[in-house]
């Protein structure tokens, strides 16, 4: 059991570290400091990186002890060690709600962004080629090209 409690107690910190993240990148996506966002991204992946390895090292533990969840395990236990997982497991279950609150919010600011940054694009250089290819080799706005050694009128 102490294992277990090591285990969900550096979980409850990699996801609270996490939510600090997602909060500081919250102000970054105001402000638009895309360079800030890159270097939050790279942490964010080593974390949940770790955080993905401390979840299957738990679950080993649970098929271990006879459960196939923390639940399942607890109800079998008793004594101060049972209280103290209840404890690590409920809350872990609130901050990963409020970490799943905070990355719906960014994901909005995210969009909102980029769909702003569109528009602005769209205001400033109305006929801008979108880059795309149409009909055999066309560009938007083109005709096709006509190579040199293709005889137009055969």
């Amino acid at each position: 059991m102490q294992k277990l409690r090591e285990i969900l107690a550096q979980e409850l910190e990699l996801i609270e570290k996490l939510k600090a993240q997602e909060e500081e990148m919250q102000g970054y996506l105001i402000e638009g400091k895309a360079r800030q966002l890159e270097k939050i991204n790279a942490a964010r992946e080593k974390m949940v990186g770790r955080l993905e390895q401390l979840e299957k090292e738990r679950r080993s533990l649970l098929q271990a002890g006879g459960g196939a969840s923390l639940r399942e395990l607890l109800e079998k236990e008793k004594g101060p060690e049972k209280e103290q997982l209840q404890l690590l497991g409920e809350q872990i279950k609130r901050c990963y709600a409020a970490l799943r609150r905070l990355q719906k919010l960014n994901m909005h600011l995210l969009r909102h962004n980029l769909q702003f940054a569109r528009q602005m694009k769209e205001m400033f250089l109305p006929h801008a080629d979108p880059g795309g290819y149409y009909g055999p080799g066309k560009r938007a706005g083109e005709s096709a090209a006509v190579s040199g050694l293709v005889d137009v009128n055969a």
